[in-house]
């Protein structure tokens, strides 16, 4: 398990670490919590979020180990910002013949017009047309690879 683990994109990865960890943090929090207090009715929430949280962690696992995501590979056009703190909100991208346009859930720091960029979705992932841009409104992963030429 850990071999095919490992070969699984490094995106991916990390998105299915980052599930399971907060699933054990919130574990541990409701141990201490039920220590620290010994009423079971305020340290629930804690065990609520780690049961949602590992059930998703395995839920992606498991479709990562079918292959059950499609890489969706190009090279990024235009990035739109939040207006105040200047996060990116929305990212369009090339992929030939078409533009696609990507609602961010994450917090992408680092992303600008020209970069490379591999998204991850489900293969069941609905796909909508706006403006002439084939729509995601959601994903798996994430991955920006700077100054790479995606067509070589």
């Amino acid at each position: 398990m850990k071999r095919r683990f490992q070969e699984l994109p490094p995106a991916l990865q990390k998105q299915i670490l980052l599930r399971f960890g907060a699933g054990l943090l919130s574990f541990i929090l409701f141990i201490i919590a039920a220590v620290a207090y010994q009423e079971f009715y305020v340290c629930v929430s804690f065990l609520l979020f780690g049961i949602v949280f590992g059930i998703a962690g395995a839920m992606l696992l498991i479709r990562a180990f079918q292959g059950r995501f499609v890489a969706v590979e190009g090279i990024c056009n235009q990035v739109e910002r939040t207006s105040i703190r200047r996060r990116p909100k929305i990212i369009y991208f090339s992929v030939d013949p078409h533009m696609v346009k990507i609602y961010l859930r994450h917090r992408l720091k680092n992303i600008a017009e020209g970069d490379g960029i591999v998204v991850y979705v489900a293969d069941n992932m609905p796909v909508y047309q706006q403006d002439g841009c084939e729509v995601l409104n959601g994903y798996l992963a994430v991955e920006i690879r700077k100054g790479v030429n995606m067509h070589e």
